[in-house]
């Protein structure tokens, strides 16, 4: 097996056709095709153009190297996506990756409500907490949730001595994907959500998959699965992690795709056009 990779994209039937028999005559199983940047702009002069990302003329391509695989005996492995990590364009930032971000604030005994805190664009308040000790010196044994309901200052319990408030506001990460192929650009998606991922495995998985027909690929994989700072989704809850087993790299059931329905190990169903 080899690493491919497609540029741009900006490949021709008669560039994917050489280089697959020189795999075959070099003695290779079969490929991993990955689309990344483009390396150079478009040049009408010299037939160099950069197609977009799961346009019918790439998709065309796909097809076309799923067939030659076939021919010469060679296995075709696909990343669901392009470049890293999975994302895209049609990932809104309600789909996008999130995170959970804190603030501290220490206040004095006598204080028995807080202003409830102005978040960022996009942020939201999800939890307080108020515990005994100064900003250097607090015990986590003793801090308790508050009540955030209303919308007016937040209520705080009598104490005596030095506390510390901590807030937890959900945000986006704001990562997009790295090294995208022309069109792909956009935000990563939040690998915790089904909604998120089903929308992926719809908007580019499905059609991959169809362009290279039923058997065309063997296997899919995630080229880097690098979510930096990606810790929260908007389902969780301060008190429980989020949901596990919802990442889908390399979770295609193989021979699973079928000219109607394509199955992935994470549960989530979608139509193969």
């Amino acid at each position: 097996m080899m690493r491919w990779w497609w540029f741009g994209p900006a490949v021709t039937r008669e560039e994917i056709s050489a280089e697959m028999r020189r795999m075959k005559e070099g003695g290779l199983g079969g490929f991993e095709l990955a689309v990344v940047y483009p390396m150079a702009l478009d040049d009408p002069a010299s037939g160099l153009r950069n197609e977009r990302y799961l346009s019918p003329e790439f998709l065309d391509k796909v097809s076309f190297a799923a067939r030659t695989a076939r021919e010469l005996g060679l296995r075709m492995d696909v990343t669901i996506g392009s470049g890293w990590s999975y994302g895209g364009p049609y990932i809104t930032p309600e789909l996008a990756a999130a995170r959970l971000r804190s603030e501290r604030r220490e206040i004095t005994p006598d204080r028995m409500q807080v202003p409830r805190p102005v978040p960022y664009d996009g942020d939201r308040l999800v939890a307080a907490f108020i515990g005994r000790g100064s900003m250097q010196e607090s015990d986590p044994r003793t801090f308790r949730e508050l009540d955030l309901s209303g919308d007016g200052p937040i209520a705080l319990p009598a104490g005596n001595g030095p506390r510390v408030v901590l807030f937890y506001f959900a945000s986006h990460s704001g990562q997009i994907v790295k090294r995208a192929a022309l069109g792909a650009e956009g935000y990563v998606l939040d690998h915790f959500s089904r909604p998120a991922i089903e929308t992926h495995l719809r908007e580019a998985g499905d059609k991959l998959l169809a362009a290279a027909g039923t058997g065309g690929v063997h296997a899919i994989f995630c080229d880097s699965l690098e979510v930096y700072d990606a810790d929260w989704t908007p389902t969780s809850s301060i008190s429980s992690a989020p949901a596990a087993g919802t990442t889908c790299g390399r979770c295609f059931q193989s021979g699973s795709a079928t000219r109607a329905t394509a199955r992935w190990k994470c549960g989530a169903t979608s139509a193969v056009r």
